[in-house]
């Protein structure tokens, strides 16, 4: 299960963040042809590193988890990714599934040098473990999303392989509606005077299109004769239907007027886990994700951690239990 989340999270986002290309010529997603330039310019601004500040809140039901940090990335002298991340807060959460919630901190740090993704959890004793970043996104994606990030960012669809041609075929679903952006009222973002474009997406829309079926059958999720693929597609439209009448997501940017650049972004995401059986009851789940950029382009130097343990992905799926699909 884990896979499928991480495929469609990926997939998801991807969209999110080509649908200024992804729109048809002409089309500007329900803003004027002044806030769509002022989107479009925003959502496209080209930078060599970035720092960042983030809040992290997960709600389950009437627990919270809390988690704050702040980062910074950009590449090294040769063009390799480099960036670090810390993570600190807490909460009370069901972590053990018991049905009595316990404090559950956090203090940790990730680094990425040389495609080596540290982590090390400081309420622990383990010290600084290394995954070599490939085979960790191999591991929980799968073949499906395997893009030249390089290409993708320039444009250019055929990187997706498979995918690339169903997402050039997406601008129709987006003028039915499945894509929406809005300006709302103008805000001060780190005093700078930024518009504030929300973005949502109808979900029921999504699950009687051809272009979910078509990203479940290129992802590999559904299989067989057209006739099979039918009735697999049928059966999780029923499944799935149960879950998108409570959820919600929406992505909101504060882009700077006189520099389009985007000063913060939010996601939130909500929805209402329906009860399975007698005994138990719904689950309200909601998750914000604030990001707020402290600088762009500033110096980036980051080390690898002396000493690190290198951790196979495979053994450390397997331990958690979410090796497969």
């Amino acid at each position: 299960m884990l896979k499928k989340a991480a495929v469609f999270l990926a997939l998801f986002t991807l969209l999110v963040g080509l649908t200024p290309a992804l729109a048809q010529d002409g089309s500007t997603l329900g803003l004027s042809e002044a806030d769509f330039a002022l989107y479009t310019q925003g959502s496209s601004y080209a930078f060599d590193s970035l720092a960042l500040d983030y809040t992290f809140t997960l709600s389950v039901n009437q627990e919270t988890l809390t988690i704050t940090g702040s980062g910074i990335g950009g590449t090294d002298a040769s063009g390799s990714p480099v960036a670090q991340l810390t993570l600190t807060g807490g909460g009370l959460l069901d972590v053990e599934g018991t049905g009595t919630p316990q404090q559950v901190d956090v203090d940790a740090e990730l680094r990425l040098v040389n495609n080596i993704l540290y982590l090390i959890d400081n309420t622990g004793d383990q010290g600084w473990q290394g995954f070599a970043l490939e085979e960790l996104l191999s591991d929980i994606t799968g073949d499906a999303l395997a893009v030249d990030p390089d290409e993708l960012a320039a444009g250019d669809m055929s990187s997706l392989g498979d995918l690339g041609g169903m997402f050039e075929g997406m601008s129709s679903l987006m003028d039915a509606g499945f894509v929406h952006v809005a300006r709302l009222a103008d805000a001060s973002v780190n005093g700078v005077n930024t518009a504030h474009f929300q973005t949502t997406l109808d979900f029921n829309l999504l699950l009687s299109s051809d272009f979910l079926k078509n990203i479940m059958v290129e992802s590999g999720q559904i299989t067989g004769t057209a006739e099979e693929i039918d009735q697999q597609f049928q059966f999780f439209q029923s499944f799935l239907g149960m879950f998108l009448q409570g959820l919600s997501l929406s992505l909101d940017q504060y882009i700077a007027v006189d520099t389009p650049r985007i000063e913060q972004t939010t996601v939130n995401f909500g929805m209402t886990v329906p009860a399975m059986t007698e005994d138990t009851e719904p689950m309200a789940l909601s998750l914000t994700l604030d990001i707020t950029m402290a600088e762009y382009n500033p110096a980036v130097s980051v080390e690898a951690p002396a000493n690190a343990t290198m951790v196979d992905p495979d053994a450390l799926m397997e331990e958690a239990g979410v090796g497969g699909f």
